[in-house]
């Protein structure tokens, strides 16, 4: 991976309750994205009167890391991780789906260990067994994808990161038919997508 010698970056995918998404990079507090040429990265839109924060990450750029349990064996807090990242932490949000005890509910790999096993099981209750049920991943070449979790099961060969959730809010480009005007669904949620550049 490409990573820059004087701005060391890094976004991590924190799985656990406190759900964040970060990244970080070697700068003192406080944070000026500017400062660290990361303005463009970070932009606001607003679709149908909902204003939603965006970050967009180069894999080139920055470490893509998903967190459930820190190197001590605890589970994540962004306190926690807060002091393990220190000043390199730029950008955190949630990701996955987790049983009250924070443990993964369905696939969880970090750093190329996979700990829990992907969940294909369709009948169950909840946003998680919505279909088309799908999983983030970051390849050892430094690839990011969202493929959904049949996908997977074919890919599973140089897996560094991923997790699983559902349901798939697009899938090869289309809507999921699933999510519609009339849902009762209308909660604000936060999504990670990869576009065709590989940015995610």
């Amino acid at each position: 991976m490409n990573l820059s010698n004087t701005v060391v970056k890094y976004l991590i995918l924190v799985a656990f309750v406190c759900f964040a998404f970060t990244c970080t990079a070697q700068q003192k507090a406080p944070f000026k994205a500017e400062k660290l040429g990361l303005k463009s990265d970070f932009t606001k839109i607003e679709y149908k009167g909902i204003r939603y924060f965006v970050f967009k990450c180069d894999p080139k750029k920055y470490k893509i890391e998903l967190l459930n349990v820190l190197p001590n064996k605890t589970l994540c807090t962004m306190a926690k991780i807060r002091d393990l990242k220190k000043d390199k932490l730029v950008f955190a949000m949630n990701g996955g789906m987790f049983m009250d005890n924070g443990i993964a509910l369905g696939l969880f790999v970090h750093a190329g260990k996979q700990t829990r096993f992907p969940v294909r099981d369709t009948t169950g209750y909840g946003n998680f067994y919505v279909q088309p049920n799908g999983v983030f991943m970051m390849a050892d070449g430094g690839a990011a994808r969202v493929l959904t979790t049949v996908e997977f099961m074919f890919q599973q060969s140089g897996v560094m990161e991923a997790t699983q959730s559902g349901p798939m809010l697009v899938h090869n480009g289309m809507c999921n038919r699933k999510f519609v005007d009339t849902s009762p669904n209308i909660n604000i949620r936060n999504a990670v997508g990869v576009d065709r550049k590989g940015i995610v």
